[in-house]
């Protein structure tokens, strides 16, 4: 993933089985996000491929939230889920129209 003149990844590969736990550690601008964004098809690589089995799920809630009044904390963050749990409350950016 490139930024103007500036490579956030090069030559990356990693796997994420069944029930792992993972963590992504790094200070500020190093790319964490654009690669969560990456991972949940919210942002495109510069180059290369991510291959997510069809039937892995991936839930994304974006650091910069857009709130309404009317829903609790709780229910702002299940709609980054609402797909898995299949209420059809699942916030899909291209979706809900916000972004």
């Amino acid at each position: 993933m490139n930024l103007a003149d500036l490579r956030f990844f090069d030559d990356v590969s990693f796997v994420v089985n069944k029930k792992d736990r993972i963590a992504l550690v790094g200070k500020n601008g190093a790319g964490k996000s654009t690669m969560l964004k990456i991972f949940a098809g919210l942002q495109s690589p510069t180059s290369g491929t991510v291959s997510i089995p069809k039937e892995t799920t991936i839930g994304y809630l974006p650091q910069q939230m857009q709130l309404t009044d009317s829903r609790t904390v709780r229910e702002e963050a299940e709609q980054a889920f609402g797909h898995i749990h299949g209420n059809g409350k699942g916030d899909r950016t291209a979706e809900s129209g916000t972004g």
